[in-house]
């Protein structure tokens, strides 16, 4: 029996190709239908980012699924069990830091000896961010350091991913075949053993330049395509198509 991560890489491909058959029949139409081309393309970006929320939902819900079933509150991440913890303690007005962290440290070790278990809902989007489940970079970067990962857009920035960047449709295949492979294989059991390294992702480094990578920039124009939506227009909907 796979771990539920292995379950939801194995089944990406599948949640995909509704954009796929999207913009496929886009690029069929943009010479011979204008308004439907740019209905399609509409679509296509709404689709984009509903799939995007759904997946970082999802990859939250399977962590903590397979850490329940595989492993145990003790041994799990500090910074997960933090998070946990942190959704029980209510402060009151004018509470300090320091006070709020000793009784979130004192859960923490008292949960340790119990059979304790996660609950999915802290590590999801709209329950750390309000009602805000835009998959914006802020966010993204919000529920990675929730599961311990600091600068996350800095980790795969100037990696071997930046290659979907390139404009070469042959290595963003070869790259992604390679990933998902990889992935399968390095899922299927938990502890998870998946070697970041082979695709040149590395530990982040504190980034005081302020300059954002392509991935912040490109999720940043997705959404606002998204937004857009709502009041298209010929021009935006063809930049729109050509971020596809």
């Amino acid at each position: 029996m796979g771990t539920f991560i292995y379950d939801l890489a194995y089944s990406i491909e599948d949640r995909w190709s509704e954009i796929d058959i999207l913009i496929e029949k886009a690029s069929r139409e943009e010479n011979s239908d204008l308004a439907f081309y740019d209905a399609l393309c509409r679509a296509t970006v709404v689709l984009i980012v509903a799939h995007l929320e759904g997946f970082i939902k999802d990859v939250s819900r399977s962590i903590i699924q397979d850490i329940n079933r595989s492993s145990t509150f003790k041994a799990s991440p500090q910074p997960i069990k933090r998070v946990f913890c942190r959704s029980f303690v209510d402060l009151p007005s004018g509470e300090n830091k320091t006070s709020a962290e000793h009784r979130i440290q004192r859960l923490m070790d008292m949960l340790d000896d119990l059979d304790t278990k996660f609950s999915v809902e802290p590590f999801l989007i709209e329950n750390n961010h309000g009602n805000n489940k835009n998959p914006s970079p802020s966010i993204i970067e919000r529920i990675c350091t929730n599961f311990g990962v600091e600068g996350f857009f800095s980790w795969i920035n100037s990696s071997r991913l930046d290659v979907v960047f390139s404009g070469m449709p042959s290595d963003v295949i070869n790259l992604i075949n390679e990933l998902r492979d990889h992935l399968l294989a390095r899922t299927e059991l938990y502890p998870y053993t998946v070697d970041f390294s082979l695709f040149g992702i590395r530990e982040a480094k504190n980034n005081k330049s302020g300059i954002r990578s392509f991935w912040e920039t490109f999720l940043d124009q997705v959404l606002k395509n998204r937004h857009d939506v709502a009041i298209p227009s010929p021009k935006t909907d063809r930049e729109r198509a050509r971020l596809l």
